[in-house]
């Protein structure tokens, strides 16, 4: 009997020790789930608000203001899935009479991003949606002033128009950049 008990002792120890199964490493499953993201900022070194006065000039059909001191950029993160890649489009809340807001935007300049397309060239700013960068895939401009992409103005007097200016005392324009599919 006593073999017995020590027979059926040293197998439920065995059985134990086998179901036991612990070994010098071991290993689970951590799931990650990343969010389809779309983020834009405007960063500047100042305000992001431009002031710019118009000048009389000497000159017929010479009003234009220039303004680019290069500091505002437009900063982004951007998470895509298996879809298109997005755009940054532009448009303005109302039209200036007799006058044109043209924008552009530099090369992306910072890291966080490996290809981005197409810079489209200078814009004349209306009421609807314009692409102003595509070709936006998965990335991040880091955030900051000389990162992203640099942002550009120009004012000029529409010819066609030009006789529907009225001496404003001041006018705001907003400017609407939106990150979109």
């Amino acid at each position: 009997m006593l073999r017995i008990k020590l027979l059926l002792s040293i197998f439920i120890i065995s059985y134990t020790f086998l179901i036991s199964k612990d070994y010098n490493s071991s290993s689970h499953t951590v799931t990650i789930r990343i969010p389809k993201t779309a983020l834009l900022d405007i960063e500047s070194d100042a305000s992001k608000n431009i002031s710019s006065n118009m000048t009389s000039t000497l000159e017929t059909a010479n009003h234009s203001k220039k303004y680019s001191d290069n500091r505002i950029r437009l900063d982004l993160t951007s998470i895509i899935g298996s879809e298109d890649a997005r755009n940054i489009t532009v448009k303005i809340e109302a039209q200036i009479p007799g006058l044109d807001l043209k924008v552009n935007s530099d090369n992306f300049s910072g890291s966080g991003f490996s290809s981005l397309d197409i810079l489209n060239n200078e814009i004349t700013l209306t009421v609807i949606d314009q692409i102003l960068i595509s070709g936006i895939e998965s990335g991040y401009t880091v955030n900051g002033i000389n990162n992203g992409f640099n942002i550009k103005y120009l004012i000029k007097n529409n010819n066609s128009k030009f006789g529907k200016t009225t001496n404003m005392i001041e006018n705001d324009i907003t400017v609407v950049y939106t990150l979109t599919h």
